[in-house]
């Protein structure tokens, strides 16, 4: 629950700060500065509460058991660290044509509507994830009808969440994410 917790804490912080710098300095160099410092505080909660509430330890071992597992996971560490370079080139590439055709506000805007568009997602997944256990109970009794009108019913409200919000943005515009 902690972990959730946080991440959910650096979702919105993240959010926030985007939308502050974004109005304020209009320039993508804070954003990203504000991003690092928030994940880099997120980061040590999430050790400090690993040591200190969780009671985490290292173990202690010879050095001539550990070199095997030690290179071994050297290895394999490499090869997350190049998925993950190679994952943020290609997350971050969308961002870097848009600046060097367009501006950096261009940028900024187009971040923002990511944002807007995840935070959509999420709430459409949060509330047909509430229905879980009923369609999976109707499923295994074969309830077809009951299912259907499930279905209907989840969806309907999926659809006037979503066009709330998105009501919302259209017609006020940029003051509503504010």
């Amino acid at each position: 629950i902690f972990i959730r917790i946080v991440a959910l804490a650096v979702s919105f912080l993240t959010f926030a700060c985007n939308l502050i710098f974004s109005f304020l300095t209009k320039n993508v160099l804070s954003i990203s500065i504000a991003a690092v410092c928030i994940t880099t505080l997120s980061s040590g909660i999430t050790i400090f509460y690993a040591f200190k509430k969780e009671k985490m330890s290292f173990a202690r071992g010879e050095r001539k058991e550990a070199s095997p597992l030690i290179k071994a996971i050297i290895t394999f560490s490499s090869f997350i660290l190049l998925n993950a370079v190679v994952d943020q080139i290609n997350v971050n590439l969308d961002k870097t044509i848009l600046g060097v055709m367009v501006s950096a506000e261009a940028v900024t805007d187009y971040t923002l509507a990511k944002y807007f568009n995840a935070y959509l997602l999420t709430l459409s997944v949060a509330i047909s994830s509430t229905f879980v256990p009923k369609i999976h109970e109707l499923v295994v009794n074969d309830k077809r009808d009951e299912l259907n009108a499930l279905y209907l019913k989840v969806s309907t409200s999926q659809m006037a969440i979503m066009f709330l919000v998105g009501g919302g943005f259209f017609a006020v515009g940029k003051e509503f994410t504010t």
